[in-house]
């Protein structure tokens, strides 16, 4: 029983750590893409958006296995040699954090507003009456 608790938990924290992975390449690739070559843009775009395998790259672009695991690793590797230098997508999520408290703030602000229009109407109609 432990045994299995252990190796569904391992399981979940690699498909997170895949997952944490991927949403990274992702970012860096959405930032910092523009700056790789043509080849290497192709076969991440495979990898990463197209969720291909590397058997399924190398099929499509008639090169090996490894060559794709090279191409896959050097060009992730140069993204993050950008984000090391000019911090873009670190810079960017904060950013994003920072619009996405003001939005929540501004959505309280707006129901706040509607409760004391609410109190409001219903203070006028009380009066009227």
């Amino acid at each position: 029983m432990m045994c299995q608790v252990k190796i569904l938990y391992n399981t979940h924290l690699e498909v997170r750590l895949t997952l944490e992975k991927t949403l990274r390449a992702n970012a860096l690739f959405d930032v910092y893409g523009g700056l790789l070559t043509d080849s290497q843009k192709e076969v991440l775009i495979s990898y990463i958006a197209d969720n291909d395998s590397f058997g399924e790259i190398a099929d499509r672009f008639k090169i090996s296995r490894q060559a794709v695991s090279d191409i896959v690793n050097r060009a992730l590797d140069k993204l993050e040699q950008y984000e090391s230098k000019l911090h873009l997508v670190s810079k960017l999520n904060n950013i994003l954090a920072k619009v996405e408290e003001k939005a929540n703030s501004l959505t309280t602000d707006c129901e706040l507003a509607q409760k004391i229009a609410l109190t409001y109407t219903d203070l006028i109609k009380s009066l009227e009456d």
